[in-house]
C-alpha cells in the first residue's frame, strides 16, 4: 500500500510525516492512483513530495501565485506521463 511504500522509501522523516498526514485525508481510489504512479515511475515520489512541500508553504504564506504555479507544474507533469 501507499503508506508502506512511503515508509520504505529514502525520503527524510519529515517528508514521510507529510505523506502520512496527507494519506489520512486521501480517498482510497486516489491513494491507489498515486501508488500505481509511483510504482511505474521512480521519479514520481520525489516530484510529488516536492509538490506537497511547496503546496504547504504556499498555503501557510497565502501565496496564490505560487499555488497556481505548483498546480500548473503538477498538471504538466501528469500530462507528460
Amino acid at each position: 500500500n501507499l503508506k508502506s511504500l512511503i515508509f520504505d522509501s529514502k525520503l527524510r522523516d519529515e517528508q514521510k510525516e507529510i505523506w502520512y498526514e496527507f494519506i489520512k485525508v486521501l480517498a482510497e481510489d486516489d491513494a491507489m492512483i498515486i501508488l500505481k504512479t509511483i510504482q511505474e515511475d521512480e521519479t514520481a515520489l520525489s516530484f510529488l513530495t516536492e509538490n506537497l512541500e511547496k503546496k504547504i508553504k504556499a498555503i501557510k504564506t497565502g501565496d496564490k501565485n505560487s499555488w497556481k504555479d505548483i498546480i500548473k507544474r503538477e498538471k504538466d507533469y501528469i500530462e507528460s506521463k
